[in-house]
């Protein structure tokens, strides 16, 4: 596994690097087991580096009280047409080279790949949690994503963080607050990405997504997690995922949005955990 530590970061702490077929990562050490962590939407496929690495990491210090957790994005270039399922591969390729079968926690879109992962490679993923995800994206997030990609096509960044802001935030006044950030600080604090025609090709892979035929095949323990009032994955289309699946858990937070990670972050964590420890393979 090709590694390199990340500036300014104790190696012994964080490390980045890429793994086969060029996904970047970045490693959290802690505990003896690892967990993939795979990235949510994002406008790029940056990883974050020297101090914000370290604050990065601080995010995630419950998990690594047992977990060694590598937080993946998706790799830059992809070609136009690319769909999760071809992304899924990649994940597959690189967990069974370099870390062997292991837990998933898949992120947004994020879940959405690692569905296509566990569907096609079961014996590589040992649990599964879709995080602020769902069988397919709703008819009011898919609208978002139409937005999103047309304000991206046109090269307007500050429209696509606009538009990001009811998934960033799930209340009226932190959507305010929200936006006037992104309009007072604009390109300072929300850069366009280095690769646009990427962000594309995700968008349009999101749009394909649904698993609902798929999902009742699915054999890996699996828990369903996220926020009721969720635009692109509300509490009725995480109820129908977790239905779907064989034996699936489900919690839903009321009162919160696709922000549930961050504001319900410790019961969200906790009910990771768990879940984890009670799948955990000897």
């Amino acid at each position: 596994m090709a590694t390199q530590p990340v500036p300014t970061t104790p190696a012994a702490a964080l490390a980045a690097g890429r793994f086969a077929g060029g996904l970047p990562y970045l490693r959290m050490n802690g505990g003896p087991r690892p967990l993939v962590m795979l990235a949510g939407f994002s406008v790029d496929n940056r990883l974050p580096s020297g101090l914000s690495a370290r604050l990065f990491r601080m995010l995630f210090t419950r998990y690594l009280r047992e977990h060694t957790v590598y937080y993946v994005q998706r790799r830059a270039g992809m070609p136009a047409g690319y769909t999760l399922a071809d992304m899924a591969r990649e994940y597959a390729t690189a967990i069974e080279r370099e870390l062997g079968p292991c837990p998933v926690l898949g992120l947004s879109t994020g879940g959405l790949i690692a569905q296509h992962l566990a569907l096609d490679r079961p014996d590589l993923v040992t649990a599964l949690v879709l995080g602020i995800s769902g069988c397919r994206i709703s008819d009011e997030g898919r609208a978002t994503l139409g937005r999103i990609r047309e304000a991206a096509a046109r090269g307007d960044w500050t429209a696509v963080y606009l538009e990001l802001g009811p998934l960033k935030q799930s209340g009226r006044v932190g959507q305010w607050l929200y936006r006037v950030v992104v309009r007072l600080f604009g390109r300072r604090l929300v850069p366009p990405p280095d690769d646009p025609a990427d962000l594309l090709v995700l968008i349009d892979a999101d749009l394909l997504h649904d698993a609902t035929a798929r999902l009742p095949s699915l054999r890996v323990p699996t828990l369903v997690i996220g926020g009721a009032i969720d635009p692109a994955f509300p509490e009725t289309l995480l109820r129908e995922t977790a239905a779907l699946i064989p034996g699936a858990a489900l919690k839903v937070f009321p009162g919160v949005g696709h922000d549930a990670v961050d504001k319900r972050k410790r019961a969200f964590e906790e009910a990771v955990l768990a879940f984890l420890a009670k799948n955990a393979r000897a």
